[in-house]
């Protein structure tokens, strides 16, 4: 795994290294560089640039990244949408709910159970944004980022505080004309949100964990990049069947990408983020590409 982790005041960086011998590289600009790739959000690590976090850790350039995008939408406005709201009041409008409105008033005459639409900011895109905002108040350790993130929330319209359920992340798949704006803050609030569980308190020191499969990492940022090849058709994670016994369940083989162009046969892709010893494949690699070329009539590996 590669990123950041922090419990309390001590903070690690993991970068995706390769190297055993040799000249020092730049891991954290590559660690950047395929984030931008994968998320599709501009992420830059600008050592110079005033007031920045000395592009000090990961999660501070994510949060100012973040803080900069949630800035933009709150001077925009944010986006309104209807809600139904249930309630037992003394004024009557919208509809009236004759099943709870018997049960809670039938000793209050002067009451009603309603429902009715109010047009407001409480809905899911500024529910993930807040909620992430008051993250980064408890967890952010530049006092600027947390400065500028206690002034967005200071600003920001009340809103319901409740927890983001994880079904509900499912919003970055459904925008719409009206939110597609908000596409980048939310893709950085979620990496803000995704360990934001109840058992990672302890003694009163939160741990914050930014971490990502150095192997699915690698895998994502391949494909984004092979789907820039002119004339190809990329596919990602697709099964092909590799046996079938008589009795029982087939098995299937999974490679990680297969590059497919009209007149030529498919290109197979295995990601691996590794260095092979010696500068030659190990045997299981071996056997992995002799499969793949069986099983994709390949004529070379």
């Amino acid at each position: 795994h590669v990123g950041y982790l922090r419990v309390g005041p001590v903070a690690l960086e993991i970068y995706p290294k390769l190297d055993r011998e040799g000249p020092e590289r730049d891991w954290r600009g590559l660690l950047f560089h395929m984030l931008r790739v994968v998320l599709g959000v501009r992420i830059t690590a600008q050592e110079n640039a005033p007031l920045a976090p000395r592009a000090g850790s990961l999660y501070d350039v994510l949060v100012a990244r973040f803080l900069e995008e949630t800035h933009n939408l709150l001077r925009e406005g944010l986006t309104r949408s209807y809600r139904e709201v249930e309630e037992n009041s003394t004024a009557f409008r919208g509809r009236l709910l004759i099943a709870p409105h018997l049960r809670a008033n039938h000793l209050h005459k002067e009451r009603f159970y309603v429902a009715y639409e109010v047009h407001d900011t409480d809905n899911l895109p500024n529910r993930i944004l807040h909620r992430a905002l008051q993250r980064v108040s408890r967890t952010s350790a530049s006092m600027d980022l947390l400065h500028r993130a206690e002034a967005a929330l200071a600003s920001f319209p009340d809103v319901s505080t409740a927890p983001i359920r994880s079904a509900e992340w499912s919003v970055l798949d459904r925008l719409d004309r009206r939110t597609r704006r908000y596409r980048q803050a939310l893709t950085l609030a979620r990496m803000i949100l995704i360990d934001e569980r109840p058992d990672l308190r302890w003694g009163g020191r939160e741990v914050m964990a930014l971490l990502f499969d150095m192997n699915s990492l690698f895998e994502a940022y391949l494909t984004q990049v092979l789907r820039g090849l002119p004339g190809c058709r990329i596919r990602s994670q697709s099964r092909v069947r590799f046996w079938t016994p008589t009795t029982g369940t087939s098995s299937w083989m999974k490679p990680d990408l297969i590059v497919e162009r009209e007149g030529e046969p498919p290109l197979v892709i295995d990601a691996k983020w590794k260095v092979p010893k010696r500068d030659r494949p190990d045997d299981g690699d071996l056997r992995q590409i002799f499969a793949y070329l069986h099983a994709y009539d390949g004529v070379r590996g």
